[in-house]
């Protein structure tokens, strides 16, 4: 009899180490008290014989045991408890593993309701280099914090902002919203940031307008004020030399953006020669600095023999002037051309953007020129078009552009916070006008996925219409009739959109076999930290968010664009991402860029780039 009670006993056990939030009967050391405490700003009870989570200021939810001292937070995150020498359980670490741009964070034990069996320890939290903007990593608020942005970003809308009239208003919207307790809502400076730029792009209708939250700046304890704003204002915008034409000047090169340019090949994403001797540029920013210039310069270069030049900003967010300035000589004789005029507020003064009178290389006056747009076509994109378009040096091929027409200053105000404000307004010298709110408008109209196949046979076709040599004659021709039995891209970005959904639902159904379908073997996702996942991760991941029973996420995708070269096509847009935390409702939006290929008749996703906005 004693041996059967024994028994039961025993499978009682095994049953409640099997309840969510508890570990199996293999870690039976893993007893849920040990865990139960303060870290940080979040807190661990034992709940319907579970472990459950909670932030505060949030709802909290269960956790699910995934192994010894591990434990899933939802479908969001990772926890893991680490013990000291004598077993007792000092520290939470926390990986959000379904969030790219989430940051590991460790969080010492600094309480619990048994104290007596614990000895907390204090560890400094490695040290935070990226930009996430998450609430996670967001530092709570105070009510000084919160009156100091107040009067600083009133401030700045008030005196600095292009538009004095709209600055104003701006600023009294801004003020009210904050006297009314319009942003209680938000907990850290990630979540404000978020709201504050929701809010000033709604009421002022300007994509320049705009707050982040940088954690690599939070250790500014104080918030800019007035005072300090008027010491700072003078060396960012200095006045005019006498006939010097001087601007604002370049964004400081800090180390870290210098390494990612260089990354990036200063935004020069392709320079390649087309059928029949036409150059091509894809070109995904105007960026700063000499070695930028240096790029610029080796580009046009290998392409200086061109007979036509195709500029590719489809996937251009911006840039500086001094790019802009520097790339549009090579399409002008060397009598500097002013390309754009500017009225720089800060200063009440007007400034002329113009070309350069020496570069190096060969200059190509003379060359058809034909630009590439679309809706994520920004800023000094649409600056560069716009201008090349005026003077009729350029036709612009695509959708319509952003309209993101002002020039914009970003203002450090502290605590880890950067406004960006407009504060100066382009106006072209032909028109007399700019772009912002209305966009650049293309020549030629077509789908900005069929943009560059449209500008190719232009190109080709204007070619054709000069020569008179015969023989140049039939090999341009002969291009052109090889673009034209190129198979229509409509039904190639339709399969491909329709495949985008079926991804999307599969990841909101945990649907591990249609994952499997639509993955290429070779598939892989890089986040914007610079993690990445092959197609065998993701399918693990999705496979164990199966038994979950928190709710899944819901996705959707916004402003898709989509480009087709040959049997591959490259989606674009943002996705956005509803989901729960804590309890708690969350949106959060990304940029993507994925690219599908065809093979045996199929098509497949092969590489996605997810960026957290």
């Amino acid at each position: 009899m004693k041996k059967q009670l024994q028994l039961i006993l025993t499978a009682l056990l095994l049953a409640t180490l099997s309840l969510p939030g508890v570990a199996s009967a293999q870690q039976k050391k893993q007893d849920p008290a040990d865990y139960v405490g303060r870290y940080g700003n979040k807190e661990i009870t034992v709940r319907d014989e579970g472990l459950h989570f909670q932030r505060t200021g949030g709802r909290g939810a269960m956790l699910r045991a995934t192994g010894k001292d591990s434990f899933a937070l939802n479908e969001d995150a990772q926890i893991t408890f680490s013990r000291d020498a004598k077993g007792a359980v000092v520290e939470m670490a926390i990986d959000w593993v379904n969030q790219e741009d989430q940051k590991y964070k460790r969080e010492p034990l600094t309480g619990g309701s048994q104290p007596e069996k614990r000895e907390p320890v204090r560890r400094p939290a490695p040290e935070q280099t990226s930009t996430d903007s998450s609430p996670e990593n967001g530092e709570p608020l105070d009510l000084r914090t919160v009156q100091d942005l107040k009067v600083i970003m009133t401030h700045l809308l008030e005196t600095i902002y292009v538009s004095p009239e709209i600055g104003t208003r701006l600023a009294r919207q801004l003020q009210t919203k904050f006297e009314a307790g319009g942003y209680k809502e938000a907990l850290t400076r990630a979540q404000l940031a978020e709201l504050l730029t929701r809010d000033l792009r709604e009421w002022g209708n300007d994509k320049h307008l705009s707050v982040k939250y940088d954690p690599a700046r939070s250790t500014e304890e104080t918030v800019l004020d007035p005072e300090e704003w008027a010491k700072q204002k003078t060396s960012m915008f200095r006045p005019l030399r006498q006939g010097a034409g001087a601007q604002r000047r370049s964004p400081e090169m800090d180390d870290r953006l210098a390494a990612r340019l260089k990354e990036e090949n200063y935004h020069f994403r392709q320079a390649r020669t087309l059928g029949g001797n036409v150059g091509y540029i894809e070109l995904a920013g105007f960026a700063p600095g000499e070695a930028a210039l240096q790029k610029a310069a080796e580009t046009m270069a290998a392409l200086a023999s061109s007979d036509a030049m195709i500029i590719d900003l489809r996937d251009c967010p911006g840039g500086t002037a001094e790019m802009i300035n520097f790339l549009g000589s090579y399409f002008f004789e060397a009598e500097p051309r002013v390309l754009m005029n500017r009225y720089i507020r800060p200063t009440n003064e007007r400034t002329q953007s113009k070309t350069l009178a020496e570069i190096p290389g060969k200059r190509m006056p003379e060359t058809d020129l034909y630009i590439l747009v679309g809706p994520t076509t920004v800023s000094a994109g649409e600056s560069f078009a716009y201008s090349m378009q005026q003077w009729g040096r350029a036709k612009v091929i695509g959708e319509k552009t952003a309209g993101a027409g002002y020039n914009n200053v970003l203002v450090p105000l502290g605590q880890g916070l950067v406004f960006s404000v407009s504060y100066g307004r382009p106006e072209h010298p032909r028109s007399g006008k700019g772009w912002q709110g209305v966009g650049v408008q293309p020549d030629i109209a077509v789908p900005v996925g069929s943009a560059l196949q449209a500008a190719h046979k232009t190109a080709l076709q204007g070619l054709i219409s000069k020569t008179r040599d015969e023989v140049r004659k039939k090999e341009l021709t002969s291009a052109l009739q090889e673009i034209e039995r190129e198979p229509a891209t409509a039904d190639a970005e339709q399969q491909v959109r329709k495949l985008e959904r079926e991804w999307l639902d599969a990841s909101e159904q945990h649907n591990a076999v249609a994952m499997e379908r639509i993955l290429a073997d070779d598939f892989a996702i890089t986040f914007g930290n610079g993690q990445t996942q092959s197609k065998t991760q993701v399918l693990e991941s999705l496979k164990a968010r199966e038994k979950s029973a928190s709710p899944p996420s819901k996705f959707a995708t916004e402003e898709v664009q989509a480009r087709t070269q040959g049997d591959t096509v490259i989606l674009t847009g943002r996705l956005v991402q509803n989901s729960e935390r804590d309890g708690e409702a969350m949106t959060m939006r990304f940029s993507y860029t994925d690219t599908y290929t065809q093979r045996d008749g199929r098509w497949h996703v092969v590489t996605s780039r997810l960026t957290r906005l």
